[in-house]
């Protein structure tokens, strides 16, 4: 009998564990339980962030975003994530892989899935042994030889990888296309990696590779004929103009990094659409090691005239405007610009005494806030040297206020120099004639008519600004890498105190002010995910000589 009852416990407690399985397998169930979390343990070299966002498991989201998401859609919330176990099992190769590249092939991962029954859903633990980074033993290369001392000192003083840095499959393929373009960029513009020649040796007992890159060069190439395609042909377009921003002329060592330089300028030089150059790979009898470039430049509009409607809220306030300006590309010849601009702006229309407008006072009233600007710019290219660019602009303005409108005259002119690759130069000059009337309702208001008669006196100012900035970020627009550098000096009142023989009589301010910028960019998750940005900006400003007491 005791046998017995020993027989029906043990079949008792195996029927409670088929029972347990059972229910273990609907818990798991694919596409029926929400992922609520996913536990990463043991990771070193990849961060959370950078492994979820591989991942096509994901994270269910809370109970209010889900909710928004079931009545507002995708815009407002984000729907349920619902696990699959063949899905979950192609992320986890995709880590396997990504350790790999990154030099980690002994990495261990495991996994494993608990699950709430009453809740239908699972967390998802990952433990990460990253165990040994595999490390460059030797970096070779093939396929060319060093004849040319600047290639050298280029292909070997700034490598992506060398002997003793981690394994990153990555960096091995950022230095086959980084030698790769060197090449291109000194006489051969054919030149191909060979696969099958290049390797990347994998010794298992000491952990490091052999990195060999074998690259066919074919022949040193020079620049050849330059051939000008104008579409469509427009008379004022000389060959002059484009020749003057090619980087590059007949003779030289074919270079994408010139090529890419001469677009670049004729791109921004303002008077073409779009320019493009390419490389023709046939080569003439003469000149078998020379090879032609067509020269293709689409020119923008001559004539251009822009209608605007100005709607602002500058000092919080309502801005109504009408405005138009006219642009003259190739002005004159020699891709010189030609601009003007004429605009007229309300603010706060909607208080203005309307009967008083057209009425005894007319635009004097107090409730009158306008502005109106009349501006030509004329810039040009080449002043001296191909780098220097310079462009003078005159402007008239008056600017009606409730008690007083000023006028300004002001005269700039300015010179932009690009030193380096990522170094430009600014430098401006103004010269400023302002002038402060004061209207019948100041005086009324109870201000001193001898002060009113005092600040009413023209002002003449020459303002001198020169500003040196490095921009070396990877984006112009959105940078995620890199630092933008700019130092700046104004000063105003110097040029007046020099020449104090031809100084008319009219008052001018006197100050100097000195200002530096920078902005840091870092990309902390390796893909653009998350961005460190920091910006500093710091200066001094201060009045002297007369201007001091004021």
């Amino acid at each position: 009998m005791k046998l017995l009852n020993n027989k029906y416990l043990i079949s008792l407690l195996l029927c409670l564990i088929v029972l347990l399985s059972v229910n273990g397998q609907e818990i798991l169930s694919d596409g029926q339980l929400e992922v609520k979390r996913i536990i990463i343990s043991g990771n070193r070299f990849l961060d959370k962030s950078a492994i979820l966002e591989t991942f096509a498991t994901k994270e269910s989201p809370g109970a209010v975003s889900k909710f928004l998401y079931n009545v507002f859609g995708d815009k407002f919330g984000s729907k349920a994530e619902f696990f699959s176990q063949e899905i979950f099992e192609s992320d986890i190769e995709r880590l396997k892989l990504s350790y790999a590249d990154n030099g980690f092939f002994d990495a261990n991962i495991q996994y494993s899935i608990s699950g709430d029954k009453r809740k239908n859903s699972i967390d998802i633990s990952i433990t990460i042994e990253e165990n040994r980074q595999a490390y460059i033993d030797s970096v070779e290369y093939r396929g060319f030889t060093f004849d040319n001392p600047k290639m050298q000192e280029e292909i070997f003083t700034k490598r992506v990888i060398k002997k003793g840095i981690p394994y990153q499959k990555s960096k091995v393929n950022e230095e086959a296309n980084r030698v790769l373009g060197i090449l291109m960029n000194y006489g051969y513009p054919f030149a191909t990696l060979s696969f099958e020649n290049s390797s990347a040796t994998r010794t298992a007992s000491s952990n490091t590779f052999l990195i060999i890159y074998a690259y066919e060069t074919k022949e040193q190439c020079k620049f050849g004929e330059i051939n000008l395609e104008v579409v469509p042909p427009r008379e004022d377009i000389t060959d002059k103009i484009v020749l003057r921003q090619l980087e590059y002329k007949e003779g030289d060592l074919i270079s994408r990094k010139k090529i890419i330089a001469s677009e670049r300028n004729l791109n921004r030089l303002g008077i073409f659409e779009s320019a493009r150059i390419e490389i023709v790979d046939n080569k003439t009898v003469e000149k078998k090691d020379s090879l032609v470039t067509n020269v293709f430049v689409k020119p923008g509009n001559k004539h251009e005239l822009t209608p605007e409607l100005i709607i602002s809220d500058e000092d919080n306030a309502f801005n109504l405007g009408l405005g138009t300006s006219y642009t003259n590309r190739n002005f004159l010849g020699d891709a010189r610009i030609f601009s003007t601009r004429l605009r007229f702006s309300t603010q706060s229309i909607h208080t203005w005494n309307f009967e008083r407008l057209f009425g005894k006072t007319g635009f004097k009233d107090q409730s009158i806030l306008v502005k109106a600007e009349f501006q030509f710019q004329v810039a040009q290219p080449h002043i001296f040297m191909q780098s220097l660019n310079g462009f003078w602009t005159f402007s008239l303005g008056t600017d009606k206020k409730n008690f007083y409108i000023i006028s300004i005259v002001r005269n700039k002119i300015g010179l932009v120099n690009q030193f380096a690759t990522y170094t430009t130069g600014f430098f401006e000059w103004i010269l400023e004639r302002s002038n402060v009337n004061w209207l019948e309702d100041t005086v009324k208001s109870g201000l001193s008519e001898a002060r009113l008669k005092q600040e009413e006196k023209p002002q003449f100012n020459s303002i001198i600004s020169v500003t040196l900035q490095r921009d070396k970020t990877n984006d112009i627009f959105s940078p995620t890498e890199g630092f933008f550098h700019a130092i700046s000096a104004e000063e105003s009142g110097l040029l007046q105190r020099v020449l104090k023989n031809i100084q008319t009589s009219l008052p001018y301010t006197q100050f100097y002010k000195f200002t530096i910028l920078g902005k840091w960019y870092k990309d902390l998750s390796r893909t653009k995910f998350n961005i460190l940005a920091i910006k500093l900006k710091a200066g001094y400003q201060d009045k002297y000589g007369e201007s001091k007491r004021d």
